[in-house]
C-alpha cells in the first residue's frame, strides 16, 4: 500500500515538474525585454492585451504548479520517513 502511495506522488510530482518546465520556457521569453516590440507586427493593443494577458494565466498557473510540486515532495518526504 505505501509503495502505490509513493509512486503516484512520484508519477503526479514528475507530471508537475514536467508542465513547470514547458511553461518556463515561454515565460522567460516573453520576458526579455524587446520581445513584444511596439513597432512590430504586435504594435495593435489589443495583440498587447491578449499577450498580457496570456503571461498573467501563465504565471499563475506555474504559481500554482509550484505549490502542488512542494505539496507533493513534502507528501513523498513523509511517506519515504514512515516506510
Amino acid at each position: 500500500m505505501v509503495d502505490e502511495v509513493r509512486e503516484r506522488i512520484e508519477r503526479e510530482l514528475a507530471s508537475a515538474m514536467d508542465r513547470l518546465r514547458q511553461l518556463g520556457g515561454a515565460v522567460v521569453i516573453e520576458e526579455f525585454p524587446g520581445a513584444v516590440d511596439d513597432d512590430g507586427p504586435l504594435a495593435d493593443p489589443a495583440d498587447r492585451g491578449k499577450i498580457h494577458q496570456d503571461r498573467e494565466v501563465i504565471l499563475a498557473t506555474r504559481s500554482l504548479l509550484v505549490e502542488r510540486a512542494n505539496r507533493l515532495a513534502e507528501a513523498l518526504e513523509r511517506v519515504t520517513a514512515s516506510s
